[in-house]
């Protein structure tokens, strides 16, 4: 997929106050841990995650997706009227029906043509949000796009802490893990037409892989860890060259990667030919943010660091335990 027309008009992000550690989850742990022989500190060193964030009880996930959109509009002097779709593309809903985009459009109060829906896909539900949206603006189908996604996490993984707690098992453990590295937040893009745009900043294209039905938990519960994570780098290797040769780039050209990539040691930066100064992630942080991941870095990175100029060519870059793949590419002007 390449664009000629979609700018990024602005980015924000929303993260919750409560702080809860790898090592405070692994206390509670402390019997499952001490009957399985299981090492302290595993959490921490299998993912690199040494804390994550949840919402206050009570914050649906709307609530936070509005929060972020709010923040994002804040920084343009668009027409809200002008927004002819709002997609919520987080894992987390306020409920089934209707789609929580509903409730995030009309707190926003946003025009009633506009297209409202969910969209949902793990950890790369967000950048499919992106793509579709940035669809509709080069097919000239809609002039402004909303891109939002919260994950709101605390009731899942206090419950299976609880539900491992009650009847410990090595196969419940493996199921468990991918669980206890989530963490909550919310972000919001707004994407443009380059007719009204005001920043330019270009997305200029992106890919997609999907390597079907090969998941964490059949390699979690084979104890293959080490050999699925070698998959996902083999994996990443791959779309990222096809990605380079797609939007006729090279990675010396790229002066930033945001991502949310559990690789501890960063071995991947390697693979792509980058450097780590090169990189941005929040998962140590924030934890595993699901659909949030590479658009919180960039959030962040923006925030703390002003760490884009103009010109400079970045990377979004979304990979699923389910081990599929997706990545973005922009320009900042």
């Amino acid at each position: 997929m390449r664009y000629s027309n979609v700018c990024i008009e602005a980015v924000a992000g929303e993260i919750p106050k409560q702080v809860v550690t790898s090592k405070s989850i692994e206390e509670q742990l402390k019997p499952v841990y001490e009957q399985f022989k299981i090492p302290v500190g595993s959490l921490e060193h299998l993912t690199g995650i040494r804390e994550r964030r949840f919402w206050e009880n009570g914050v649906f996930p709307s609530h936070a997706s509005v929060w972020a959109a709010e923040k994002a509009l804040q920084q343009t002097g668009i027409n809200p009227d002008l927004i002819g779709c709002v997609f919520h593309c987080g894992n987390s809903r306020d409920f089934l029906e209707p789609a929580t985009a509903v409730a995030v459009h009309q707190r926003l109060k946003l025009s009633s043509r506009a297209m409202v829906l969910d969209i949902s896909n793990a950890h790369l539900g967000f950048m499919n949000g992106v793509l579709t949206a940035a669809n509709l603006i080069e097919l000239g189908q809609t002039q402004a796009a909303l891109i939002v996604s919260s994950e709101t996490c605390r009731e899942t993984v206090e419950s299976q802490v609880e539900g491992l707690i009650k009847n410990p098992s090595m196969d419940r453990y493996y199921s468990t893990f991918p669980t206890l590295t989530f963490g909550d937040g919310s972000v919001a893009m707004l994407l443009t037409h380059r007719k009204i745009s005001r920043t330019g900043h270009q997305l200029v294209g992106g890919t997609v892989h999907c390597s079907g039905s090969q998941t964490l938990f059949s390699h979690l519960r084979g104890n293959q860890i080490p050999q699925f994570f070698q998959k996902r780098l083999r994996l990443l290797k791959e779309v990222w060259q096809h990605f380079m040769s797609l939007i006729n780039w090279t990675p010396e050209i790229i002066q930033k990667t945001f991502h949310q990539i559990i690789d501890p040691k960063g071995r991947f930066l390697q693979l792509l030919n980058l450097n780590t100064s090169q990189n941005f992630s929040v998962t140590e942080q924030l934890g595993n943010l699901r659909s949030l991941g590479a658009p919180m870095a960039l959030v962040k990175g923006l925030e703390q660091q002003q760490c884009l100029d103009k010109g400079d060519c970045f990377a979004l870059l979304g990979l699923g335990f389910d081990l599929d793949c997706l990545m973005l590419g922009a320009v900042w002007n």
